[in-house]
């Protein structure tokens, strides 16, 4: 069994981010039912479904506890906002570019470019960030 402090509370609930409360409420209900301590000698996950719960019900405590999630998983992970091939990209004199949708621009060189592309691998990835905002790119680099 996996450690439930290592689980986001969707996960504990068995649903996404995106779920609606319907959704949520039923996932619930389900597990609350399966893991009751009436039936489960285990009360742990039955705690955990039921703390998982008295959050994401109530919408201030879900948009606070989604804000968190969000800020973590930034923190490991780039917020990608598209993901985009050198032809995509607008050539001008020594440098690409790509807009965003903040008004910001996604700008590498032609040296960068080609350091960033490995002949050894048809597609190389690597992520160039936002001149104005927290999102990127990541540029896929054909050398086919």
């Amino acid at each position: 069994m996996v450690d439930e402090s290592s689980k986001t509370l969707y996960e504990i609930l068995e649903c996404d981010v995106d779920d609606t409360l319907e959704t949520i409420k039923e996932n619930y209900r389900r597990l609350a039912v399966l893991h009751h301590p009436d039936k489960c000698s285990d009360s742990k996950r039955f705690v955990a479904v039921d703390k998982a719960w008295k959050v994401l019900r109530d919408p201030q405590l879900r948009r606070d506890y989604d804000a968190q999630l969000m800020s973590e998983t930034a923190a490991h992970e780039p917020l990608l906002f598209a993901t985009v091939t050198k032809e995509d990209m607008e050539e001008c004199g020594d440098e690409f570019s790509y807009g965003c949708k903040c008004g910001g621009e996604y700008i590498m060189s032609k040296s960068e470019l080609t350091i960033h592309t490995d002949p050894s691998n048809n597609d190389s990835r690597f992520f160039v960030e936002c001149t104005d905002c927290s999102l990127c790119i990541c540029v896929i680099c054909s050398c086919t």
